[in-house]
């Protein structure tokens, strides 16, 4: 398998000479990759000017390839033109304002010299050994959503205990009021149709405008928190923003925090949710980790592989470049489905099936390369301490009725998780 920047390589083949995704790519994905694997193709298109990896040795070494960066504004922005076609005029377009605010202060769109400097103001303080720092916050958290839907009937899963964790913590870390709290977890719910691949124009309409109420808050009550200078940790990250001289950097430190906590908020109690949602299909399994809390790790580990939170995120060509000898042109899209490679079966042994005796070789969970998830250490620790206390041995918790699934989506995320939370009597 070849991968390198095109300097005197002579390609075999062009994009159009790759298969077409089996399925349209709009349709969305859930938890069936298997198609994707019956034929030997290591590549596919879906349109001309977007590729599709999915296979898990090939996301690995394309995520760490130089010539593949992060989807620019613009891009996107030319892209969202595209697919809107010219028979719809320009004032029947929804405002989408919000979309490009929020794209604009995230890393995601970030490309060097930029990338790097911008994504280190996150990843820095919530390294590996630097989140064991924030263990008792996380595990106070956890133990007051967890007593407040305990015995309170049937209620939603994420909505009301891993959402409300996640709002929980970073709350209490920059400062936002209970109140706040209450309207961000709404806010994000709101703004779900800004994940999924095809939206309608009222959906649009809705999660436009909840990005920009979000952002509002979260910018205002961050600032606030600045103002009061007791906040050791956006002090700093204030300052490293400051530092920071690169044209088109984000707005401010509260919008790219902001803008950036999204996942912390959103994707954190995804993978939350569905970790669980795992285990609770597996009896055998849970009854494992009940009894052996040190089990929760792969049982963390086994349930995002099967329900990946993040199930394709966008690359970019930033200069040609050679791979498995097809020429990949500079701007090409790239679709990265790392739902797809934690289903890979020439990594994983019957992939459609639950271990939690697997050995970890392989975890596209996160992403990969540079732009590796700067907040995993963080939303790791969430989902490991809301485990370890939901299936200890003095919870019991089930689900309440059937669970459905968004499909159109980038994101693994169920419309309503019914569930059940009571203590178990001493």
């Amino acid at each position: 398998m070849s991968a390198q920047p095109l300097q005197g390589d002579v390609p075999r083949r062009s994009i159009s000479d790759l298969t077409d995704l089996p399925h349209p790519f709009e349709a969305g994905f859930s938890e069936d990759f298997a198609a994707l694997f019956v034929t030997a193709e290591r590549l596919f298109k879906a349109g001309s000017k977007r590729i599709v990896v999915f296979r898990g040795e090939d996301l690995r070494k394309i995520a760490a390839l130089p010539a593949v960066g992060n989807m620019p504004l613009r891009a996107l922005a030319e892209r969202a033109m595209e697919e809107a076609g010219d028979d719809q005029a320009e004032h029947d377009q929804p405002d989408v304002s919000n979309f490009g605010r929020i794209l604009f202060n995230q890393i995601f769109t970030a490309n060097p010299p930029l990338h790097g400097p911008t994504r280190q103001l996150l990843a820095k303080p919530f390294g590996m050994k630097q989140v064991a720092a924030f263990d008792d916050l996380v595990r106070g958290v956890v133990d007051k959503v967890l007593a407040e839907v305990a015995g309170a009937g049937e209620i939603d899963f994420g909505f009301d205990f891993t959402e409300q964790v996640t709002a929980g913590f970073w709350g209490a870390l920059i400062g936002l009021t209970p109140s706040e709290q209450r309207q961000v977890v709404e806010q994000v719910r709101a703004m779900t149709p800004f994940f999924f691949l095809v939206r309608t124009a009222a959906e649009t309409v809705e999660a436009n405008a909840a990005i920009g109420a979000y952002l509002s808050l979260m910018a205002t009550a961050i600032e606030r928190t600045l103002a009061e200078g007791n906040n050791p940790l956006l002090a700093t990250m204030a300052a490293e923003f400051d530092a920071i001289t690169i044209e088109g950097k984000p707005e401010s430190v509260a919008l790219s925090l902001a803008a950036n906590l999204i996942d912390g908020f959103h994707t954190a109690a995804l993978a939350a949710a569905n970790a669980t949602y795992q285990l609770l299909r597996h009896p055998a399994a849970a009854a494992e980790v009940r009894a052996d809390p040190q089990r929760v790790g792969a049982a963390i580990d086994e349930g995002l592989r099967m329900s990946s939170p993040v199930i394709v995120t966008h690359r970019y060509a930033l200069e040609d470049f050679v791979f498995d000898d097809v020429l990949v042109p500079a701007g090409t899209a790239i679709a990265m489905l790392w739902a797809a490679g934690n289903r890979d079966p020439d990594i994983f042994e019957d992939p459609g099936t639950y271990r939690l005796e697997r050995m970890r070789r392989y975890d596209a969970t996160f992403g990969g390369g540079i732009h590796l998830c700067p907040g995993r250490n963080i939303a790791r620790l969430m989902v490991h301490r809301m485990l370890a206390r939901l299936f200890a041995p003095d919870v019991r918790i089930e689900l309440a009725g059937p669970v459905e699934w968004i499909t159109q989506s980038t994101m693994r995320q169920p419309y309503r998780m019914p569930a059940r939370i009571d203590m178990v009597p001493g």
